[in-house]
């Protein structure tokens, strides 16, 4: 991600800088980590799975093979925290 602000000319560093300040924190991380979620199942690692409706403001997804539900942060330090507002603490 730091690679590619680098490559952002100056006009568009102002839009990001707007655009972050703005935006809650946890607005950011959470959209950060569904652009970069390329789902596939934590428990069978089948890709493809169907959208399952949205849990805490995040896509859930249910696996075909396995029936397991999941999100974006399902698997990482995030996942049982309940306070977004202090994911970047």
């Amino acid at each position: 991600m730091v690679e590619k602000i680098s490559q952002l000319n100056r006009r568009q560093k102002e839009q990001a800088k707007h655009y972050l300040s703005e935006a809650k924190p946890q607005a950011v991380v959470v959209k950060y980590l569904e652009d970069s979620f390329e789902p596939s199942c934590p428990v069978c690692q089948a890709d493809r799975p169907h959208r399952w409706g949205h849990q805490a403001g995040l896509q859930r997804f249910r696996c075909c093979l396995c029936k397991h539900t999941f999100t974006a942060i399902s698997g990482t330090p995030l996942t049982r925290l309940r306070h977004k507002e202090q994911w970047l603490n």
